[in-house]
């Protein structure tokens, strides 16, 4: 699985990547600032996605880090459970 070919313009791609963190994903934020304003009044931390597909996490990762993101990733592992 990659990032579907018909994904062609940045408002498609800010679709797909979007869908993809409203399944995959949660996002934390900070407030910006306090007051009822017109400004952004907050602003986000850390968007985590989880995917065990490395194709597409590693296309995702290339498209963020041309935005000017800096993504890091966590390898996949299984949990260990011990009896």
């Amino acid at each position: 699985m990659r990032i579907p070919d018909f994904i062609k313009g940045e408002d498609e791609l800010g679709a797909y990547l979007a869908m993809i963190l409203a399944c995959e994903g949660y996002i934390t934020w900070q407030p910006k600032n306090e007051r009822k304003t017109n400004e952004p009044t907050a602003e986000t931390d850390v968007a985590v996605l989880t995917n065990t597909n490395e194709i597409l996490f590693n296309e995702v990762e290339n498209i963020l880090r041309r935005l000017g993101y800096t993504p890091s990733k966590t390898a996949y592992s299984k949990k260990v459970t011990r009896t």
